[in-house]
């Protein structure tokens, strides 16, 4: 999104999106591999992973890694609006980004259900069809994973088939139903080296129930993050 600002240089400047954890998350549909042979004789196999959107993400200026966020670079982007999500960690954040330019944050609350948004719930289901015809077939033929940046460097998340991330692509798979969203919502946690998914789900006396599923036996390393996935 762009906008202008009279009180400045004329021309557009860019919107600012704080967002909580400010990571792209990447969706592994399937893993390439490209074979060559090693000095012993052997065949060297290397992994690779498509993402959508690699160019721009690569082009996009980096202002944070995780929760340390990086204000002098925010403030060369002389951003006319940086809009946030009142997570903790950036609460503090909020005076020293409102020196920059006006800064607005949405509440973070998880109060609503999809039956009080019978419009939105409707559009929903429109898309759901409409990328099923386009990716329908692969994302039922294919194994994946949503991946996303945590809030410290060098952790990160997964979010498979039965997460409220997952089950958007999960429904857009051929054969597959709709499903309602989980309640409460699951929130995930890092993955250990040693693990392939956790999640931690709040119930009503507010304690939290970790569940890890050890690793496959036999798995391969998508890069760029290393950690081992389930081969089909």
């Amino acid at each position: 999104m762009l906008t202008s600002s009279p009180a400045r240089a004329s021309g557009p400047r860019r919107l600012l999106t704080a967002v909580a954890a400010t990571a792209m998350a990447l969706t592994l549909a399937a893993c390439g591999s490209s074979s060559a042979s090693t000095s012993s004789g052997g065949t060297a196999t290397a992994r690779t992973v498509a993402t959508a959107h690699g160019k721009r993400w690569k082009a996009t200026p980096k202002v944070t890694t995780g929760a340390d966020i990086d204000y002098e670079e925010i403030a060369k982007l002389r951003p006319d609006l940086i809009v946030g999500v009142d997570v903790p960690y950036l609460s503090k954040a909020y005076e020293k980004l409102s020196a920059i330019a006006p800064t607005t944050f949405a509440p973070l609350k998880d109060t609503a259900t999809w039956s009080a948004y019978p419009d939105a719930a409707a559009r929903y289901d429109d898309r759901i069809v409409a990328v099923r015809k386009t990716y329908g077939t692969e994302l039922a033929d294919a194994r994946w994973d949503v991946i996303q940046g945590g809030f410290d460097n060098g952790n990160y998340w997964f979010y498979g088939a039965d997460s409220p991330v997952g089950a958007i692509l999960s429904e857009s798979a051929y054969g597959s139903r709709r499903r309602p969203p989980p309640s409460p919502r699951a929130t995930p946690s890092p993955c250990p080296t040693s693990g392939r998914t956790c999640s931690r789900t709040p119930t009503a006396a507010s304690t939290t129930r970790t569940t890890t599923v050890p690793p496959p036996t036999t798995s391969r390393s998508c890069s760029p993050f290393r950690h081992s996935r389930t081969s089909r």
